[in-house]
């Protein structure tokens, strides 16, 4: 419920983070950062609790899912960041999702979360770019799990009305955005 990746959180809480992954390899994690280079180089230079070293020529876990967040184009450079860290699972949160995000390159991607900001102070989110976002995964073979439609919602520009606060009653939704699916 936290960025362990973030500047302030001091290394030695990151290194009992990841070596509870290798010690509980029966739950799964999911590890989510705005901070990829921070993550893809932490985890280059971690040293287990006996001193040794795990390198990224090896695989994260299985168990551990590693995704960054993609909220408007100038954050798509966290993507190929993420390619650079070999895990099984990698996924892209792209939430709050505050533009078009244009073509989306996701080689190497397993999972994409689609959702809109909400809250009083929330900006919009068109369907329009929910919809390329599916469009690219489903050319791409991504899961795709929109989460919710945010608080400001538009189509085409129109506002989409809704009961929930957060558009995140899928009953409301357009048909074509009711997907919920998970990576393999």
């Amino acid at each position: 419920m936290a960025d362990v990746f973030d500047a302030e959180v001091p290394d030695a809480w990151r290194d009992r983070l990841v070596a509870l992954w290798f010690a509980t390899p029966h739950l799964d994690w999911q590890v989510l950062t705005k901070r990829a280079t921070l993550m893809r180089d932490y985890l280059a230079a971690w040293r287990g609790p006996g001193g040794e070293r795990w390198s990224l020529e090896e695989e994260v876990p299985p168990n551990v899912w590693l995704g960054v967040s993609v909220e408007n184009r100038a954050c798509r450079h966290r993507i190929d960041t993420l390619r650079q860290i070999p895990a099984c699972t990698r996924f892209l949160s792209l939430e709050p999702l505050l533009e078009d995000l244009g073509h989306l390159d996701l080689r190497g991607i397993h999972w994409a979360i689609l959702g809109g900001e909400s809250g009083a102070a929330a900006r919009t989110s068109d369907l329009a770019w929910y919809r390329e976002i599916i469009t690219a995964c489903r050319r791409q073979a991504v899961a795709v799990f929109v989460k919710q439609l945010g608080t400001m919602p538009q189509n085409n520009t129109v506002p989409l009305l809704m009961y929930t606060g957060k558009g995140g009653d899928i009953e409301e939704w357009p048909e074509d955005l009711r997907i919920r699916e998970f990576p393999r």
